[in-house]
């Protein structure tokens, strides 16, 4: 920030807003300028959800979530922004809105209305160009609603009746249960907190161990409830921890294939480090600002793919826990300048604006699905209590 005060005094200043200018890199000048265009539907999702969906049919579905996700993360596009240093896109776009199986409806519903249609609604637009409406039209939308992906039935059958006739308004006798019952039969409700700070410290390895030394446990003679349940969740986890690692290691080999291309010496130097980034975490421990920076980022990125859903997620104390890797970088080991590492935490933060939630012509006529919210808390005691 720059302070711009001119002759006011002190006395005659309303407010701080009126007197602090932002001043950023051209770099964060370019991430904010991409994030404030519209967002593109992607369909690299819901095409891996049919396909494995379609594939692993008979498994059960925690096994056909993981093996989802795999598929996503295995054909999924490869993007690294111009410029950018903190890299990974959720889609096929810069800013990506996800087809789900849960918005399936809304588009089937309103797609070429001529006042709702997500290209041409008045506020909340979401681009879809014209192969991926036929695409919808003729294959995906007809797929989805053939009733294979539906989450709702799969919940229908699995979930205590009771607790459906208390928790969801769709299926319950009373009329004033709150919708949120629903939205949770059929997606990720969001509002959840991941614990990056294990990761940054143990790394995807080390928790592919413990996940590991659980499932050997599984046939001790004293495990005997639940065990196949426990044994299904995991597996699914190592699938997914198997799956992510390896598309978190294609950002290194791209950040490679792209230095080797590029002329200027100053981004060939970048995308080098970022290679050096992507090939260490998050399956490896975080070990300095940069390193925790992508670490968390990556590991968001992964949630939103796999739910693509509610924009609400907590980054937690994000001050804590990010703070000893900036200071073992910057204050002790003095091998950034603030400066640099200012402008590390502005591209990450930036990021956070990619993604985008396609909401129907209702719910964007109060709700936003871009400029989502992701809640931090910045500040406070430590757990210590200081």
């Amino acid at each position: 920030m720059a302070i711009e005060s001119g002759n006011r005094s002190v006395e005659k200043v309303g407010s701080w807003q009126e007197i602090l200018r932002p001043v950023r890199s051209e770099r964060v000048e370019k991430a904010r300028e991409r994030v404030r265009k519209d967002a593109e539907i992607c369909l690299e999702r819901i095409r891996a959800e049919i396909k494995a969906c379609n594939h692993y049919k008979d498994k059960p579905t925690i096994i056909q979530r993981a093996r989802f996700l795999e598929t996503f993360l295995n054909e999924k596009t490869m993007i690294i922004l111009e410029d950018e240093l903190i890299v990974g896109t959720v889609g096929s776009k810069t800013r990506s809105a996800f087809i789900t199986t849960a918005n399936v409806p809304s588009f089937a519903e309103e797609m070429d209305d001529p006042e709702k249609d997500f290209s041409t609604r008045p506020y909340d637009r979401i681009l879809i160009h014209p192969e991926e409406r036929k695409e919808l039209r003729d294959e995906i939308i007809p797929a989805v609603q053939s009733g294979i992906l539906s989450l709702f039935d799969y919940n229908l059958k699995n979930v205590d009746r009771d607790i459906l006739e208390h928790a969801a308004p769709g299926v319950s006798s009373c009329p004033h249960i709150p919708i949120i019952g629903d939205v949770s039969m059929t997606r990720e409700a969001g509002h959840m907190f991941l614990n990056f700070e294990k990761a940054l410290y143990k790394g995807l390895k080390g928790i592919r161990e413990e996940v590991e030394q659980k499932m050997a446990e599984l046939d001790r003679p004293y495990h005997r409830f639940d065990r196949k349940q426990r044994r299904e969740f995991y597996e699914s986890t190592l699938i997914t921890l198997d799956a992510a690692t390896e598309y978190f290691h294609k950002y290194a080999g791209l950040a490679r294939e792209m230095a080797a291309e590029e002329s200027d010496p100053g981004r060939k130097k970048e995308l080098e480090r970022i290679a050096e980034v992507c090939d260490r975490v998050p399956e490896h421990p975080a070990r300095d600002w940069w390193e925790a920076l992508q670490s968390i980022w990556f590991l968001f990125s992964l949630s939103w793919m796999e739910h693509a859903t509610f924009a609400v997620h907590f980054l937690g104390r994000i001050d804590q826990i990010l703070y000893p890797f900036y200071r073992k970088t910057v204050e002790d080991e003095k091998k950034m300048t603030r400066e640099e590492a200012l402008e590390l935490l502005e591209c990450f933060l930036v990021k956070f604006n990619e993604p985008a939630w396609a909401l129907n012509y209702e719910w964007s006529q109060w709700a936003t699905g871009q400029g989502l919210s992701q809640t931090m808390v910045i500040g406070g005691q430590t757990s210590e209590g200081k």
